[in-house]
């Protein structure tokens, strides 16, 4: 019997690091191709407008994401029946979509 249930430890967790292991390389090649676009088009430079919307949506996100990541505590202590992973995914998703709204808003509002 528990030779069973060690196995199925060792399958989960073999499921979260082939996860990683999947998703990691897709998200930096995104943000490989990202970076080369943004050298390319000139919009990395430091005096460019969409280098300053860039800086100021990062940094409101990052206070965000800092108050996501506390309420994320504070409801896997309430709810601890719920799979961790699931709270940490949907709060990286909810950082990234912070993220991306914010720099969307900041670029619109600078070009009019």
């Amino acid at each position: 019997m528990a030779v069973t249930e060690e196995a199925n430890t060792v399958t989960s967790y073999a499921i979260y690091v082939l996860g990683a292991l999947l998703t990691l390389p897709f998200f930096l090649a995104i943000n490989f191709a990202v970076h080369r676009n943004r050298d390319a088009s000139g919009a990395s430079h430091a005096d460019s407008v969409e280098f300053h919307g860039q800086r100021e949506a990062e940094s409101k996100t990052f206070r965000d994401a800092l108050v996501i990541m506390a309420l994320s505590m504070i409801g896997l202590s309430l709810w601890p029946s719920a799979v961790p992973a699931v709270w940490m995914g949907a709060a990286l998703a909810l950082v990234a979509a912070d993220f991306w709204v914010r720099y969307y808003l900041q670029m619109r509002a600078v070009r009019g």
